[in-house]
């Protein structure tokens, strides 16, 4: 009978959580009363950041925040470190999403979410945005962000982070842009970091089709199971510091122009698959070998340099031009003659396919470049390589 009540306890604050969930609408300056009920009350931060972090009378579970910028585009400043001790749950998380200048919906749709420069930009200035410790189950959703703290963007436990940018422009001192806590994701994201990592992330993390460059590591890895899948990581000093860690899985990536592509000391049980590495002094460097690591159907090009040190080449490997389209202006598609098209490991008949039929599979991160025709994926721009 005690279990049946505690159900049925469970069930009812689980309902309760969206009986009580609220959308507010924010704006950098605010409008009317500034409770956040509608557009023309929208809060303004100072509002909306008192709401976020109280313990009570503010944030619930399931509450949804839309930040719109200003008539003029201008976004937010922070004045002080936004973190919150309140967290959503698995079954409502608490949601910030960006929509764009003109969004008059009081409920904003999917066609008003903002992309590439319509997002709403947040300047912390010395302060930071969302916090690695708290406030789980936290999702931000299509917001540009500049900073001089670390991080510029912290993301606590179940946590996700779609369509957003971050970039720490600190020149004077080593500050990460991006923190990711335990068991959470990064989705079509951009991060930078002037003098320091661009990604500090710990166990259970997912990255996918995220950009990362211009820093002096790109992922700096601290815990073991991180998946890294189809992002592209250029002119970085590391491109991924595996450190010591185990089983980091690193799958459909580009990595191009970085002193060290995959540095990995000593980490083993990873899967390193279908990955271009490119134009970097040392491909990829384990300071002692690691045999329980799986290499395989990657290309490696280093025309000035040292594919790989205590690391073998694996399954199908390439070591030859993959005939980027224009990496230095940051464009990694392949050309129509590169070897790495059709290339990669790929389902076939003996693997749960019918006879006759298979998926091409190409290595690295950007698929063939076919400015015409048929084929290309999503038409929505990201705000980062197309």
């Amino acid at each position: 009978m005690k279990q049946v009540l505690f159900s049925l306890s469970l069930l009812f604050s689980v309902l309760c959580s969206y009986v009580n969930a609220t959308t507010y609408r924010v704006t950098p300056a605010g409008a009317g009363n500034k409770d956040g009920s509608s557009w023309a009350n929208a809060m303004d931060y100072a509002a909306w950041e008192a709401h976020a972090e109280a313990d009570s009378n503010g944030v619930a579970p399931g509450d949804i925040y839309y930040f719109r910028p200003e008539e003029d585009g201008s976004g937010f400043t922070l004045t002080s470190h936004f973190i919150s001790a309140v967290s959503g749950t698995a079954t409502a998380p608490i949601k910030i999403i960006g929509v764009k200048k003109e969004t008059t919906n009081e409920n904003p749709v999917f066609s008003d979410w903002a992309f590439g420069d319509d997002r709403p930009s947040i300047t912390n200035g010395g302060a930071v945005f969302g916090s690695y410790t708290a406030n789980n189950y936290w999702h931000y959703y299509n917001l540009r962000l500049t900073g001089t703290n670390q991080p510029v963007l912290g993301i606590a436990s179940y946590g996700i982070v779609f369509n957003c940018k971050a970039h720490n422009i600190d020149d004077s001192l080593a500050k990460y842009a991006f923190r990711i806590n335990t068991n959470s994701k990064a989705i079509l994201c951009e991060f930078i970091s002037n003098l320091s990592y661009a990604v500090y992330a710990t166990t259970n993390n997912t990255f996918t089709k995220c950009y990362i460059h211009d820093s002096s590591t790109g992922f700096y890895l601290t815990s073991s199971t991180v998946n890294i899948a189809d992002c592209v990581i250029a002119n970085c000093g590391k491109g991924i510091d595996v450190n010591t860690m185990n089983n980091i899985n690193v799958r459909g990536c580009t990595i191009y122009g970085c002193t060290t592509g995959i540095d990995g000391t000593t980490g083993g049980y990873g899967s390193y698959i279908n990955n271009i590495i490119s134009n970097c002094t040392t491909g990829a460097n384990w300071t002692t070998a690691a045999p329980s690591n799986f290499w395989a159907h990657n290309c490696f090009y280093n025309p000035d340099g040292t594919n790989r040190v205590n690391v073998d080449a694996g399954l199908n490997d390439i070591e030859a031009d993959p005939k980027l389209k224009a990496s230095a202006d940051g464009d990694f598609t392949l050309q129509s003659d590169s070897p790495c098209l059709d290339a990669g490991m790929q389902l076939t008949a003996n693997q749960g396919l019918p006879a006759g039929a298979e998926y091409k599979v190409n290595i690295g991160a950007c698929q063939d470049d076919m400015e015409s025709g048929t084929g290309r994926g999503g038409t929505t721009s990201y705000g980062f390589v197309q």
